[in-house]
């Protein structure tokens, strides 16, 4: 009984403990959480890292990151081969500070374990080098990311106790995420190290609204918010913030004249990341939410992508708009894009939207040709080059070597019609389509992603993409 009454003090004592352990372990430097590289204000900020792991035998693992949407992706290391092996990998840097995951088993004497670690990358991170080994893996150079597993864990412990809690227990997990969070603040205030100072406010503010919903101080801190760590932590952080009050923003009032640029920026990945959810896809209750992500910056960079993302085009009054669509041949006789269909029978269709004077189209395009493209599957190419380019487009896309090639009519009301319907804001633009003109991927991959080709060869399986 006496135990029963007094657990949660007992777990109070725990969680101080736990920092008190926390602190003593970077002490010893078994867990480094201080930045060992040398500051340089004058560092720029890299646009891609080299990520490299190890292997002296064969092995498989992966490492979990978060895109520019903050959503998640995984980054495979495979080694097929029974010899040593360096796999490496380049990814783009959308921000300036990012956290790497990894989640490993192994099974050592029979027993299994589990292998979790957290690195944090910071701005001046050029490359990672890991070493593989039983199913885990280890950093080679403590100065290339930081290791904030002791952050992360003690989190984790008291996020289990929100969960499980009730009413009466909220007051006391209050004043010990209070005490986890300061504890770790100065020890980072000491290290003059803003970045974990971010970090630990992103792990914080996330377990307290799962205590408190609508704290008053979580709409601060986001109103607040610069230089996003692109993490999951934040990326769980503004989900639940969105879910939680998406039915409340006055939406009219989110603009740049009252709040700032980055908070905006935060809350439409937030927003988009609610929306794409395939428990809140299409739902008209939510159509405030999705006009207003439509006028972000967010949207206008990407809207194919997110549009697909969010609002999936009626396949109907698709089919409907392409079979109307008209276009041009290279002797510049119109045609109807059904007709074209007819001309160039196969089970699948690729449509690239190009133009002569997109240089990633035209790279697309050699690229394409390069390819063993499946047989199954035809590119029909679009370009929206204006009428009186005529010319230079009959003459660009012979060079280009391109078989099946139109230019859209756009003095068609009905081509118009088509290419405001599928939002054609941005070239190049590939939409996947069946012989029978259903759509299969309204912003399918760009020739240069590693699994456009792949996704082509398994078209046949794309309901289950």
């Amino acid at each position: 009984m006496l135990l029963k009454k007094n657990r949660w003090k007992l777990g109070y004592l725990c969680c101080v403990f736990i920092i008190l352990y926390a602190c003593q372990q970077k002490k010893k430097s078994s867990i480094p959480v201080n930045n060992t590289i040398k500051k340089d204000i004058n560092v720029e900020v890299e646009d891609s890292l080299k990520i490299s792991i190890s292997f002296n035998t064969k092995g498989f693992t992966d490492l979990n990151l978060v895109n520019n949407y903050f959503h998640f992706e995984e980054l495979k290391f495979d080694n097929t081969k029974q010899k040593d092996t360096i796999i490496t990998h380049k990814i783009k840097k959308n921000f300036e500070n990012q956290i790497i995951s990894f989640l490993g088993f192994s099974v050592i004497n029979g027993i299994p374990k589990k292998h979790r670690h957290h690195y944090l990358i910071r701005k001046e991170t050029k490359s990672l080098a890991f070493t593989y080994y039983q199913g885990n893996i280890l950093l080679e150079d403590s100065r290339e990311g930081i290791l904030v597993d002791s952050l992360f864990n003690t989190y984790s412990q008291i996020s289990f106790q929100i969960k499980n809690s009730n009413k009466q227990d909220q007051k006391l997990l209050k004043k010990t995420l209070d005490s986890l969070k300061h504890g770790f603040k100065e020890s980072f205030i000491i290290k003059k190290d803003t970045v974990l100072q971010t970090l630990n406010d992103y792990l914080y503010y996330n377990e307290l609204q799962q205590l408190n919903p609508y704290e008053k101080e979580i709409d601060s801190f986001l109103k607040n918010i610069s230089k996003p760590i692109a993490s999951r932590p934040l990326s769980n952080l503004l989900f639940y913030y969105v879910k939680n009050r998406i039915e409340d923003f006055t939406y009219e009032n989110l603009t740049l004249k009252k709040y700032s640029k980055e908070y905006l920026d935060v809350l439409a990945i937030g927003m988009f990341n609610f929306l794409r959810h395939e428990n809140n896809l299409g739902n008209p209750k939510y159509n405030a939410a999705i006009s207003w992500l439509k006028t972000t910056d967010l949207y206008q960079k990407d809207t194919a992508f997110i549009q697909k993302k969010i609002q999936p085009l009626d396949n109907k009054e698709f089919k409907k708009k392409l079979q109307n669509l008209k276009v041009f041949s290279k002797d510049f006789d119109k045609i109807l894009f059904s007709k074209i269909m007819n001309q160039y029978p196969s089970d699948y269709y690729l449509i690239d939207f190009w133009a002569t004077w997109c240089v990633p189209c035209i790279e697309g395009i050699k690229l394409m040709e390069t390819m063993d493209f499946p047989e199954n599957v035809k590119v029909i190419s679009l370009s929206i080059d204006e009428h009186e380019k005529r010319e230079i487009w009959k003459r660009t896309t012979t060079n280009l070597h391109q078989e099946i090639t139109y230019l859209i009519d756009k003095t068609s009301p009905e081509s118009n019609d088509f290419t405001e319907f599928v939002e054609l804001t941005s070239i190049p633009r590939y939409i996947l389509i069946d012989s029978n003109m259903n759509l299969i991927d309204e912003s399918f991959l760009h020739p240069n992603e590693s699994n456009f080709l792949s996704k082509l060869n398994d078209v046949k399986y794309s309901k289950f993409w």
